[in-house]
């Protein structure tokens, strides 16, 4: 593997199966190459909007840790949530555990002002309440009940709540049934 990103970045120019070898390889060194790549921002951001059959996720994603590293979370939000599926909510990472904190941020502040503010409320992206309700789903199927009601209390979604507490109420009364067999 080579010690600089120049050479990938300059494969970008290539057709487009000479492009994806590239995109996969920055996408790998991005996180020690950010400010080398960086440079290339409007490229990368040009190959998104383009015809080209590149994986646009995957800019998207490259996108995302570019604008990360550059602490404008704002943008790295949004290329995140175009990166679809490429965007990995399990995975550990900082970035990640840091993007999904700023998204959830997002949601918690929207959901807030519509909660108290009805007369202007915010308009939620359906991207960043699909990832809400993955994190939350997450955290019920992995039994984290106190992280689930903690988002749900904090962002005002009595409907969550309540989904929580009938949960957790019917495991109750299964283990009573099944103490009682």
């Amino acid at each position: 593997m080579l010690n600089t990103a120049t050479a990938y970045l300059a494969m970008l120019e290539e057709d487009d199966d000479i492009k994806s070898i590239a995109l996969d390889r920055i996408e790998r060194l991005v996180d020690g190459y950010w400010a080398e790549i960086s440079d290339y921002i409007t490229d990368l951001e040009s190959l998104y909007t383009s015809n080209s059959k590149v994986n646009k996720d995957l800019v998207a994603l490259i996108l995302s840790k570019l604008y990360y590293n550059l602490e404008d979370y704002d943008s790295a939000i949004d290329w995140a949530l175009k990166a679809d599926t490429k965007f990995n909510i399990s995975d550990r990472s900082l970035y990640v555990t840091t993007i999904l904190r700023k998204i959830i941020d997002k949601y918690i502040f929207a959901r807030k002002n519509n909660y108290f503010n009805k007369s202007s409320p915010i308009t939620i992206d359906q991207k960043v309440e699909k990832v809400v309700n993955e994190i939350f789903n997450k955290c019920i199927s992995l039994g984290e009940y106190n992280q689930a009601i903690g988002l749900s209390i904090e962002s005002y979604d009595t409907t969550r709540v309540r989904f929580i507490i009938n949960k957790l109420i019917l495991t109750y009364i299964y283990l009573l049934t099944l103490q009682f067999s």
